[in-house]
């Protein structure tokens, strides 16, 4: 039996795999980002353990790897510009923009999820809407515009509509 790669048994494996998904990022950029690995583990944690991982999630042949190594690229940089529009609904105080960056992080964490297989198989239904920090952004939600009854009242419609979809 093998020693454990040192990658994968990091704490931060997941955020050190979408960095080695980036195109422009090199083993070597990556190391610097996160102490305590260094470039030829992430090396081969990329090349023994990522790489396969995606080829078998989509079935893909070896030259197609690549190709869906771009398309997480891709789907992250879509989550991070996301998260920024949120943040700037947020703090405008526009609910309505806010919401619907929820919706779309959402969609965007969805579709990663089923690319790289961390999310749950076809037929399974999880409900987000009883999970703790989805209560606890529509308890700050709704907070935050109790000094706006009207537009407390719409996003209350809103997040009822948004359960039943």
């Amino acid at each position: 039996m093998g020693r454990q790669c040192t990658i994968c048994a990091h704490p931060l494996v997941r955020d050190i795999d979408r960095a080695l998904i980036d195109p422009h990022r090199t083993y070597l950029s990556v190391a610097e980002a996160f102490p305590g690995t260094h470039a030829k583990a992430l090396e081969r944690h990329h090349k023994t353990h990522l790489i396969p991982r995606l080829q078998k999630v989509d079935g893909l042949r070896q030259g197609d790897a690549e190709e869906a190594i771009g398309l997480l690229a891709q789907m992250d940089d879509l989550r991070e510009r996301a998260m920024k529009l949120l943040k700037q609904a947020e703090d405008g105080g526009n609910t309505r923009t806010a919401l619907a960056a929820v919706k779309e992080i959402r969609g965007v964490l969805d579709s990663l999820a089923r690319i790289t297989g961390e999310g749950t198989r076809s037929g399974t239904v999880i409900n987000v809407f009883n999970a703790p920090a989805w209560v606890n952004v529509q308890t700050n939600i709704l907070t935050a515009l109790t000094p706006f009854p009207e537009a407390r009242a719409a996003v209350v419609k809103a997040l009822a509509q948004t359960e039943h979809d």
